[in-house]
């Protein structure tokens, strides 16, 4: 790979290291190759340093993968000529590597383009404070290429070197706790990008909002049905973040936003949870809410019966299980939005085996539901 080193600031930043894969495309067709493959306008990709979040789709139009791609260009090349070569990193989670690997090079045919695994070691500096406790931070040196994460503004800037062969990527740290704090920092910016999108409906998974596809640029694969998604209206579940219920967080309303005092509160916290509340929580466990009168305001079309009504289900969890995602039903959550006094949610366990079980697997006003600050719906 042909460095273009770029350095941005005189005072370097630290970060962490994070356990991703990488691709790189490169050649004279390098952007036209991808433009036709994923989600998101390549062509806005022009300066060394570009970042742009992309997705790729099957032909039925649900998500094969998620990434980064990272632009640059070298100038200057050996004996001093012009090169006219793109390079393209794409930077994706291990999860997805295999599939992209394949993925890819079907579609090569005559393109001029090369594609080839990269070895790459990435940073993150985060928007908000690095916790203390416990988590390794090494300065940002000798890496070639910074870009901002381009999914929502502040959320924290990365830098990629080229590893060498002699490179050891895990002398430098233990990326354990690094990644377990990330995937905590992006649950409370409400991004999922990981293997809890896997497979499903792209704007359900909110890649619309997060900037992950171009609704104006042309033809892709999976672009029929993610576009007639859009202009037809019919999403009718989001990806919702929530939090265990903790001593320290009394919210005054359902679905508030979280502030950057709570946020850097739970970020500095040792990765440990309620254990009591946490160990019961499993992925697939429905979430539910009891519609009763007497303990908080409904809509004016509300029954006025008691009843459990479900409004989604837990599909991914951090680390502690303190926090995660939900696949939410947004007429059912619709109406909870302005909720008054009861702005916590229950979660319905699916691992009884018969109704006297289930009765005992409900873990009564666990869980509070909060809006990412990108939210607009």
């Amino acid at each position: 790979m042909s460095l273009s080193r770029r350095w941005f600031s005189s005072m370097q930043p630290k970060g962490i290291k994070l356990s991703k894969s990488f691709l790189e495309v490169s050649g004279p067709e390098t952007s036209k190759f991808l433009q036709g493959l994923c989600s998101n306008d390549v062509s806005q990709l022009k300066v060394t340093g570009d970042s742009l979040a992309v997705a790729f789709f099957n032909p039925k139009g649900r998500i094969l993968a998620t990434a980064i791609l990272h632009y640059f260009k070298p100038t200057i090349g050996e004996n001093d000529t012009i090169h006219n070569e793109e390079h393209i990193v794409i930077e994706t989670s291990d999860f997805y590597m295999k599939t992209l690997a394949q993925h890819l090079p079907k579609f090569k045919l005559r393109s001029k383009v090369k594609i080839s695994t990269a070895q790459v070691e990435v940073l993150f500096s985060p928007h908000i404070p690095l916790s203390p406790i416990a988590l390794p931070v090494i300065p940002i040196e000798n890496y070639f290429l910074s870009s901002l994460d381009p999914r929502i503004p502040n959320f924290g800037c990365k830098y990629l070197r080229c590893l060498s062969g002699t490179d050891d990527s895990n002398a430098l740290l233990n990326t354990t706790n690094s990644d377990a704090w990330y995937n905590r920092y992006k649950i409370l910016h409400g991004i999922a990008d990981g293997v809890e999108v896997n497979n499903r409906i792209p704007l359900e998974c909110n890649l619309d909002l997060l900037k992950y596809i171009s609704f104006s640029k042309g033809c892709y694969v999976g672009q029929e049905l993610t576009a007639r998604t859009k202009f037809k209206g019919i999403v009718r579940k989001r990806l919702i973040p929530f939090l265990v219920r903790r001593n320290w967080h009394q919210p005054t309303e359902a679905f508030q936003a979280l502030d950057i005092h709570t946020m850097t509160q739970l970020l500095n916290e040792p990765f440990q949870s309620d254990l009591e509340v946490s160990s019961r929580i499993k992925i697939g466990d429905k979430v539910i809410v009891s519609s009763s009168p007497s303990s908080y305001e409904t809509t004016p079309s509300s029954s006025t019966s008691s009843k459990q009504q479900e409004i989604g289900e837990v599909i991914s969890l951090s680390e502690d299980n303190s926090m995660g995602f939900i696949m939410a039903q947004l007429e059912e959550l619709q109406q909870f939005k302005t909720i008054s006094h009861h702005p916590y949610f229950s979660l319905l366990s699916m691992n009884a085996s018969n109704e006297s079980e289930l009765e005992k697997s409900v873990i009564e006003d666990q869980i509070v539901l909060f809006r990412p600050t990108w939210w607009d719906i």
